[in-house]
């Protein structure tokens, strides 16, 4: 099982040994300082730092991230991969503006700033990442289960039949416009609406999609069922 368990999911290279060992521990350190340091000199200085250090690690992580993605085996970009590059970025991004109006009060109360990094965070980073996610499980795990999962296994089902490689790209492409609207509607109030709507419309283009790929396994899974079913008689 592991010759196609390794191919779909490590595309990329892996994370080098020290980042998952020091991003938990600069992060527990820093916030438990900060905490210790601020009750003790009732300041608040010490939680933005701490903020500070957090986001930095956030777009280092980012960064390194996105060097793995650049040397993947993999040479042609899909959906997940494109989703994934995407968050990364949107996470740069959003650190980039939060750390941008530490030094400068005014342009921390700034309304735009906050619906801003809300935006990159909300949806440029977790649905983006989501989403990438979801095309790469659902149809994963329904191939395997049809593949491996009954009496008589079919290793040669495509993958790629539960979603077509066309659907999960043109509801990238939405999502991301959606974003570029969303952050739009911070200059131009008008664009809420239309934002808005490509938002939702995205929204439901990645719901069809899984639904469809959970028509495709039940149909897949009744012509196995005849096929067995016709050999056994």
């Amino acid at each position: 099982m592991s010759f196609t368990v390794v191919p779909m999911f490590q595309m990329t290279p892996p994370y080098p040994p020290w980042l998952p060992r020091l991003l938990p521990a600069t992060l527990g350190i820093s916030l438990g300082a900060a905490a210790s340091v601020a009750l003790a000199l009732h300041q608040t200085w010490p939680w933005i730092l701490a903020i500070a250090l957090a986001v930095l690690s956030a777009i280092g992580f980012a960064l390194v991230t996105l060097r793995l993605q650049h040397r993947r085996r993999k040479a042609r970009t899909d959906a997940t991969h494109a989703f994934f590059r995407g968050a990364m970025i949107a996470l740069i991004a959003a650190g980039t503006c939060w750390l941008a109006s530490i030094p400068s009060p005014d342009l921390a109360a700034e309304p735009w700033l906050a619906t801003c990094i809300g935006i990159l965070c909300l949806v440029g980073v977790f649905v983006s990442a989501i989403s990438g996610m979801l095309y790469k499980i659902v149809p994963f795990v329904g191939w395997l289960k049809l593949s491996y999962g009954g009496s008589s296994p079919t290793p040669r089902l495509n993958i790629h039949s539960f979603i077509s490689r066309r659907a999960m790209t043109s509801q990238m492409r939405l999502h991301f416009l959606a974003i570029v609207l969303l952050l739009g509607c911070t200059v131009v109030p008008a664009l809420v609406r239309p934002a808005g709507f490509a938002f939702a419309v995205s929204c439901g283009w990645l719901g069809t999609n899984l639904l469809g790929a959970l028509r495709c396994y039940m149909k897949l899974k009744g012509q196995s069922r005849a096929d067995a079913a016709t050999h056994g008689s």
